[in-house]
């Protein structure tokens, strides 16, 4: 799965570096990067770009920067039409303060210090098959894995100590000395679950756990206690306070594994089931849903909804000129995030009814874009958002905000269509560019949403389920929409189990005039 989360095109000049850098940033922090790597990857761009500005021998009159992503790393391209220049003949060897000076400020050496790995592939003059050089440097996507988030209050800096090596493994850990640190913590972190001492200085655990069931925030987070006393009086209390567990010390590490994962796994059942109740309704009115006739297009869908977060929505409306389907998906792991899936739903949905007929997919993006940078509200979520146009001609037209990109399954291969531009909502009147074609007969496209590839628990596992989702994509190609879709997306079950972590949205599209 590939994105393009940043393109854009300018004038060599060091002004437009440098204005270029401050978008981009935002690009990258949109992406919740670690500051250090965010640093690294303007570093290179400035340095690569100023490069090309202030050193080259024939001036380029184009810079083309690109920002993406795929499983394996974060990258950015900077194309040009100047003069040769090809930072990997460095040698590992020579990259010392020494080569810093050398290079009179050029800054090669920062370039591949500061990236994991860089690609150089310069204009073809003999085949002509590219006019641009391009520059490839690469990041490696930093390990991810969704994993519920412990606090542990101990006074006993060994005993916690000991309780998180045995969690570390399943679990991020966090640690506190008392009941008022916990307080503290909590009002400025979110955590799916406490464990807590009951006798500890300043604030006790019962104290804490009374405070806690108090606050709207927090009188619903899973609550283990630990005492190392089995008092009667202590348990009732302890019992009256509504907690999920009371475990005697000393604790094995199988003994608080098993009790963490069973009062983990319950809360995010009971929280399904209640975010089900109450978002039934609004959840049926945003799902996947697709026109009873669609002209010469036959199109199907199929979605995986994991009950909690943001969510994957499809919305269509029907003109003059065929129809306009947009799908986006709402980032975000928690009930703040379906919110603002239902809000982005309607004022879409607002859109494509009010302007259907002049509606393009650049223009509905670049309208998402805007309402997203200006409305106080709708700015604090992050979405990629996907725009086809389906024409009566047979003709379609794509647009993609920082969308993976779909693939045109054809001749038994899944080919990458290259479409792609910035996040909604980082920059003002942002510009979207839209790929046409048409697709010949046997010929299909398939669109989704990143969970479809990235469910998987792992890196490796997420290799495994997008090789063998495009191959059943690709080995069904002949067979009806429907069917190739039902066996897709058993695949994914078949490899998912119960690890998925995200929404996920698949959209099989083939062109079948009336006539055939």
């Amino acid at each position: 799965m590939e994105k393009i989360l940043f393109e854009v095109e300018f004038q060599a000049s060091l002004h437009k570096v440098r204005d270029t850098r401050s978008d981009l940033s935002r690009a990258i922090s949109a992406c919740h990067l670690e500051k250090g790597m965010l640093r690294n990857m303007l570093v290179c761009f400035s340095e690569a770009a100023t490069n090309l500005v202030m050193y080259n021998h024939q001036t380029p009159l184009l810079i083309i920067l690109r920002f993406g992503c795929n499983i394996d790393f974060y990258w950015i391209e900077l194309w040009d039409n100047g003069t040769v220049w090809d930072p990997t003949n460095y040698k590992p060897s020579e990259y010392c303060l020494e080569s810093l000076e050398q290079e009179s400020g050029r800054g090669i050496t920062l370039v591949n210090l500061m990236s994991d790995n860089i690609c150089y592939y310069p204009e073809d003059i003999y085949n002509k098959t590219s006019t641009y050089n391009r520059l490839l440097i690469c990041w490696n996507t930093p390990y991810k894995q969704y994993r519920s988030t412990v606090l542990i209050v101990e006074d006993d800096l060994s005993t916690a100590r000991l309780y998180a090596a045995y969690l570390t493994d399943t679990f991020n850990i966090e640690l506190v000395n008392n009941g008022e640190e916990a307080i503290e913590y909590l009002t400025r972190n979110r955590v799916d679950l406490v464990i807590s001492d009951i006798q500890m200085p300043r604030m006790d655990g019962l104290s804490l756990r009374e405070v806690l069931s108090t606050h709207e925030e927090t009188e619903s987070v899973p609550f283990i206690f630990l005492s190392g006393k089995s008092n009667h009086d202590i348990l009732e209390k302890a019992c009256l306070l509504g907690i999920d567990d009371f475990l005697l010390k000393p604790v094995s590490k199988l003994q608080l594994n098993n009790a963490v994962i069973r009062v983990n796994n319950r809360s995010k059942q009971l929280y399904r089931q209640l975010s089900r109740r109450l978002n039934s309704k609004i959840s049926s009115l945003l799902a996947p849903k697709l026109p009873s006739t669609t002209n010469d297009w036959n199109m199907a869908v199929t979605s995986r909804n994991t009950g909690i977060g943001g969510g994957d929505l499809l919305l269509y409306e029907k003109n003059d000129s065929g129809i306009i389907l947009a799908i986006v998906d709402i980032m975000g792991h928690d009930d703040k995030a379906k919110f603002f899936a239902y809000a982005y739903g309607g004022y879409i949905r607002g859109i494509m009814q009010s302007t259907s007929n002049t509606l393009s997919p650049s223009k509905l993006l670049a309208n998402i874009s805007q309402i997203a940078l200006s409305d106080g509200l709708l700015s604090q979520v992050t979405l990629t958002c996907c725009v086809i146009a389906l024409k009566h001609n047979g003709t379609i037209s794509i647009a993609s905000a920082a969308h993976p990109m779909p693939l045109l399954l054809s001749k038994g291969k899944a080919a990458k269509i290259q479409v792609g531009g910035i996040l909604p909502g980082l920059i003002p009147h942002a510009r979207y560019d839209t790929v046409d074609f048409s697709l010949n007969e046997g010929e299909r496209i398939a669109f989704y949403t990143d969970g479809l590839f990235e469910s998987a628990s792992d890196n490796q596992s997420r290799h495994q389920l997008e090789y063998e989702i495009i191959e059943k994509l690709v080995s069904t190609t002949k067979k009806p929409l429907n069917n190739a879709l039902d066996e897709t997306i058993s695949t994914f079950d078949r490899l998912t189990g119960s690890s998925v972590n995200d929404d996920s949205l698949l959209l099989l599209i083939e062109h079948q005039p009336k006539s055939a």
